[in-house]
């Protein structure tokens, strides 16, 4: 059992999402925007492909969520940008979940979309997933049956 403070008032936590937090690095090549932009590989624009890719792994209707909450890149409007740092949050229910997350992730590491970028990750799921269980709502059951809110008081 795990006592957990994360509601308002006396209630028992019988499930919650596990959390990962992602940094991902894009390395590209700087060049003049105007001069010659054959020479740059635009990191943004490879992390603009990534967010998009990682936005196909959230599944909202079994718990998976994914928010890519902060971004950084580039120097100058006129310089195509050779580093691009994305953070992303990842919530999930299940250790299965989480697993499929993690693969999936390597498998966004070794796919560029932008020739002349590589992307690079660090991170992990800090918090497991604690799943729901039957008998975790059964002890949730018997504490709201009981005398349990009487003693809060």
């Amino acid at each position: 059992m795990i006592l957990e403070s994360g509601t308002v008032g006396p209630s028992l936590i019988v499930g919650r999402k596990g959390v990962g937090v992602f940094q991902f690095e894009i390395d590209g090549a700087e060049a003049h925007a105007g001069i010659e932009p054959e020479k740059g590989a635009n990191s943004i624009l490879e992390a603009a492909h990534q967010m998009l890719f990682l936005q196909t792994l959230q599944r909202p209707e079994i718990g998976t969520t994914i928010n890519p909450g902060v971004i950084q890149g580039g120097t100058k409007p006129y310089v195509v940008p050779g580093q691009c740092r994305i953070s992303v949050d990842f919530r999930v229910e299940t250790l299965a979940e989480q697993k499929r997350i993690e693969s999936e992730l390597q498998a966004a590491v070794d796919s560029v979309h932008i020739a002349g970028t590589r992307m690079r990750a660090s991170g992990r799921f800090h918090r497991p997933p604690m799943e729901a269980t039957e008998s975790r709502s059964a002890m949730q059951r018997r504490f709201s049956r009981s005398d349990w809110k009487q003693a809060s008081n």
